[in-house]
């Protein structure tokens, strides 16, 4: 049981009884975005606790975002083997599947982040305002499910306003315009209210790191990276500083292209505690 997911069930099961957002330690709900505790409060409606509609919301999620990945694949390519094969990269990828299996927000928001790309390639292919509200709406609820959720929406605006070419400025400064109130509005109001409830806008306090933090940083989003293109390089040479293993040990190419289209944009250093449920 991490943090995280004490949080969510905490959460969850205030939300459920009526008592809105509040924490663990019985503080307003804060720290994280609203919409994975929200939907496990309607689960936890219908019978489901909230472990078990984790599990269920979580292996749907998975088994969608392997589904809307076929998709991308079919239509990015006319080879059906290559389709196929990513597919099966999709469906076998080992970062996919270690967060599939946990209590955590990232299977959600990899189907949301998937669904956000199919509907604006087709945005941006046929120009229908209808899939741009779709996609505003997907960038939305990403950013509901987590705070990384606005690197969607960045995207997303430059890809509306620089293409497609043959669209007047003009057009496509109303697309622009549209894309950002839809898909930013509902995070503004959650950050507003966090605000108006007299704690900061995230819940946490930045603070400047130290030189040695930064270093300590920047060696583990390094000890990260690095194996995705040199298959058992590392940037840490000490395995006792990395409680992390490998998630792409002997997994070929297909894992290493499955990890980085579907590991979530803000991967966090989690570490296991002894939380209330």
């Amino acid at each position: 049981l991490t943090p995280d997911t004490a949080g969510y069930f905490s959460a969850a099961r205030s939300l459920s009884a009526g008592k809105g957002y509040v924490d663990f330690d019985n503080r307003i709900y804060l720290q994280w975005p609203p919409l994975f505790p929200t939907l496990l409060a309607v689960l936890n409606l219908v019978g489901l606790d909230p472990p078990t509609g984790a599990r269920l919301l979580n292996g749907l999620a998975f088994g969608a975002t392997v589904f809307i990945s076929g998709l991308l694949f079919v239509r990015s390519t006319t080879s059906r083997t290559f389709a196929v094969l990513g597919t099966c990269s999709a469906a076998f990828a080992a970062p996919l599947l270690s967060v599939s299996i946990m209590a955590w927000s990232e299977p959600v928001f990899i189907l949301l982040t998937v669904a956000f790309v199919l509907m604006l390639a087709r945005f941006l292919r046929t120009g229908r305002l209808w899939t741009l509200l779709v996609a505003s709406a997907l960038a939305a609820l990403a950013c509901l499910q987590r705070y990384a959720g606005v690197t969607l929406i960045m995207s997303g605006a430059i890809l509306v306003l620089l293409t497609p070419s043959r669209t007047s400025l003009w057009r496509r400064l109303q697309h622009l315009l549209i894309f950002g109130f839809v898909s930013a509005l509902p995070l503004g109001l959650w950050l507003l209210r966090n605000r108006l409830s007299g704690a900061t806008v995230g819940g946490h306090v930045f603070r400047p790191a130290s030189l040695p933090q930064l270093v300590r940083s920047v060696l583990i989003g390094l000890e990260t990276w690095v194996p995705w293109f040199f298959h058992g390089a590392s940037a840490e040479p000490n395995p006792a500083h990395s409680c992390r293993p490998d998630p792409l040990s002997g997994r070929g190419t297909g894992g290493r292209c499955a990890c980085l289209l579907y590991t979530s944009p803000s991967p966090r250093d989690r570490t296991r505690s002894r939380m209330p449920s």
